[in-house]
């Protein structure tokens, strides 16, 4: 059982791939939806139960990053690789991610920038995830088409989905903001 929280950590890679592929080669965006909504909850399952019975290791640490690092680009090109006018903002996002992962890696780098490329890649990845979920949700569902329940039924998962995603990222959010105005008034600086 205490390898359980890695063994979701890899289904959620596996999940991700075969969500790309079902996009890209078959446009079988409800099959995708549905397994993208799984790796969700096995990303939140797995820090929970490493957490809650202190089954955390190195491994997993890893794990969940690699998980994280495949999961949202492989939406995003999913996305971008069946909508022509997503394709150049897709590349671009992806592309100024990896840049600030590298920088933020970077001890040359000054605290500063690094605590900046933070608050600015995490307000990309909140922003775009709503993005990608509006367009798998859309595509999956395909809202224009069914009947007023069904689409208010996909709009209560996204907004659970959202709540999530708020849900865990607003302490550090609020951190952030909080910091950020403290520098603002020069109380502090990012490394306090």
């Amino acid at each position: 059982m205490k390898n359980l929280p890695n063994i979701l950590s890899i289904l959620r890679l596996i999940l991700s791939l075969v969500a790309f592929s079902l996009v890209v080669s078959y446009q079988e965006w409800f099959a995708a939806f549905i397994l993208l909504a799984v790796a969700l909850a096995s990303d939140w399952l797995d820090g929970w139960l490493a957490r809650r019975y202190r089954w955390e290791s190195e491994l997993g640490r890893k794990l969940d990053k690699v998980g994280d690092t495949v999961f949202f680009p492989s939406i995003l090109a999913g996305v971008a690789l069946t909508h022509q006018g997503l394709f150049w903002p897709a590349v671009i996002l992806l592309l100024s991610a990896l840049i600030g992962k590298i920088l933020r890696a970077t001890k040359r780098v000054p605290k500063e920038i690094r605590f900046l490329l933070n608050v600015t890649i995490t307000s990309c990845y909140v922003i775009l995830s709503l993005a990608v979920g509006m367009v798998y949700m859309y595509e999956a569902f395909g809202l224009s088409h069914k009947p007023f329940w069904v689409e208010l039924g996909a709009w209560g998962v996204l907004a659970v989905i959202c709540f999530g995603a708020l849900r865990y990222n607003y302490p550090r959010v609020l951190m952030w903001v909080n910091q950020c105005q403290k520098i603002i008034e020069g109380e502090s600086s990012p490394d306090a």
